[in-house]
């Protein structure tokens, strides 16, 4: 309503009668009135949620998911398309191909249905068929919803980069430009899809009558409670990290998440502790990408592109920039469509420079290290013999390809081993005694230990509060079409609800003493984004 008011006050003193006021405030009524009833409804605005639209887009279903009714996105910041991925100050474990092919029409994605269809059907020579890229002409494959974002120095760096690693900085907001291009360009096509950003959802109410489930909403501009329903939820709110109580002994004063280090203000707080006690170790708990990508910060520093809003006078610049018609008449910030602001790297992160000893990290480790090989073949030839065949990719044919370290922490892990990199020391352990000294007089710990999914409250329909199942691995359970157990028609994608690796959707990776979940943007895109959508637009009979 303070929207609302400031617009009354601009209109104040003018010839505009009350019903073109009403016309002109009509937009923002449908976008933010109460007690709207919605087809669907996204819970959180991340790259899963803009992978499962871009999904049904291409697959032709958007119509069919959108309905009469329409489509809402609740998301508690202003941005929609990156989730947190630009927070990280590391680089990233794939390729630049890898983001880029999220632009590109369904034929070009990956040649990853054509295998899939093979492994299905166990049809052993279009298995071995590896379909190429053609990587000349990757501008002319972006779909037409995207071609503005060739003019963007992000997209340009990336095309440059191919199929090197790029910072995934880059690729969160690169993500949150595509995402920003995507939902203006199917509002201009009048498709019902609002974005309710500063929107934090609080509980979930199973009706017995209506619309099967109320979503209750935390307004975080106006602090008010705000109700809309819907049939169908997909709950793409994420994970979180927790401090492990088996480390409590440890000052918490000196204890991080990785999640927390791994971003600027994280890093910063780290610095200052390692600043007071400059030639204490620096301990990381956890052998997985995460523990070395720590280590990778501390050794070459934070990795980031300094991004230039670049090609400002552009025709894409111009229209990126333009505010929705209520936004202009008020003169807000326009964030309808995802806020597009550049990031900011504090100078401090700019200018770190390593200035540690020998031996000054210690990555305390339970198992082996695992590494990801293109294939059987190569992992044999580099002398990689402790994995079994269940870790192999049946349609693939890469070994480790979910747990396994690639890229730059798959070179440092090299690095040390070849006393290259002497700065690092790995450090094997069974017990909390055996390395409870080195952690307690440690500047700084930093636990890589997992992640547990994002819950939201949900009151069921006797109005008792929903209890959630968890997997062994911290996950919640899901059943066979991906719903939440015990939630009909209440789906979940993204970090937290990632599809398990023995699913015949993914094709492996086994093991035999923990959970291994596929959590990337081509599994969100394809595989578990069509589970999903399979579900809620079922092909008639």
């Amino acid at each position: 309503m303070k929207v609302i008011k400031s617009l009354e006050k601009k209109l104040s003193g003018t010839m505009v009668t009350a019903k073109k006021t009403q016309d002109l405030t009509k937009n923002y009524y449908f976008q933010k009135q109460n007690n709207q009833e919605y087809n669907l409804v996204l819970i959180g605005g991340g790259c899963s949620s803009f992978a499962f639209l871009l999904n049904a887009y291409r697959n032709n279903k958007l119509d069919e998911l959108v309905g009469k009714k329409g489509i809402c996105i609740l998301e508690k910041s202003t941005k929609f398309g990156g989730g947190t991925l630009e927070d990280n100050l590391i680089p990233s474990n794939t390729h630049s191909m890898g983001v880029l092919r999220f632009l590109m029409g369904e034929h070009l994605v990956s040649p990853l249905p054509t295998q899939f269809e093979a492994y299905l059907k166990k049809d052993i020579p279009q298995l071995e068929k590896r379909p190429s890229f053609d990587l000349n002409k990757l501008d002319d494959g972006i779909m037409d919803c995207f071609k503005e974002l060739i003019e963007t120095e992000a997209y340009q760096h990336l095309r440059e980069k191919r199929e090197q690693t790029s910072s995934l900085q880059l690729f969160g907001y690169f993500l949150r430009l595509s995402a920003n291009q995507f939902l203006r360009y199917l509002c201009e096509k009048n498709y019902k899809i609002h974005f309710r950003n500063l929107s934090e959802c609080v509980k979930i109410v199973e009706n017995k009558t209506g619309a099967k489930y109320e979503i209750q909403f935390k307004d975080l501009q106006s602090d008010q409670i705000k109700t809309i329903s819907s049939q169908n939820i997909i709950l793409s709110n994420g994970g979180h990290q927790q401090l492990n109580p088996m480390y409590r002994q440890v000052p918490q004063e000196k204890r991080i998440l990785c999640e927390d280090f791994l971003k600027q203000a994280g890093f910063l707080r780290a610095l200052e502790l390692i600043e007071k006690n400059p030639d204490q170790p620096i301990s990381v708990i956890g052998g997985s990408h995460s523990a070395f990508s720590v280590a990778y910060m501390l050794i070459y520093g934070p990795d980031y592109y300094d991004i230039d809003e670049l090609s400002r006078n552009t025709q894409y610049a111009q229209k990126r920039n333009q505010q929705c018609v209520f936004c202009g008449q008020v003169g807000a910030n326009c964030v309808c469509y995802g806020d597009v602001s550049v990031p900011r790297i504090k100078e401090k992160i700019k200018n770190y420079q390593c200035k540690l000893n020998k031996g000054q990290i210690k990555i305390f480790h339970r198992h082996d290290f695992r590494i990801s090989y293109v294939n059987e073949e190569t992992a044999i030839k580099e002398g990689y013999k402790d994995y079994d065949k269940n870790c192999i990719h049946k349609f693939e044919g890469c070994v480790n390809p979910y747990t396994g370290l690639r890229g730059l922490t798959k070179k440092l892990l090299e690095d040390v081993n070849n006393k290259i990199e002497e700065r690092i020391e790995f450090i094997q352990f069974k017990d909390y005694s055996d390395i409870r000294e080195t952690l307690e007089n440690s500047s700084v710990v930093v636990e890589c230990l997992g992640y547990y999914t994002n819950t939201i409250d949900v009151q069921k329909n006797n109005k008792e509060k929903f209890e959630y199942t968890y997997d062994i691995d911290k996950f919640v359970k899901m059943d066979q079409l991906h719903q939440v157990e015990g939630l009909q028609q209440v789906y979940g994608i993204g970090l937290g609800y990632g599809l398990q690796t023995d699913n015949e959707l993914i094709g492996g990776e086994i093991l035999k003493d923990k959970k291994v979940r596929a959590d990337s943007l081509q599994v969100y895109l394809s595989r578990l984004g069509q589970k999903i959508l399979s579900s809620l637009t079922p092909s008639p009979k």
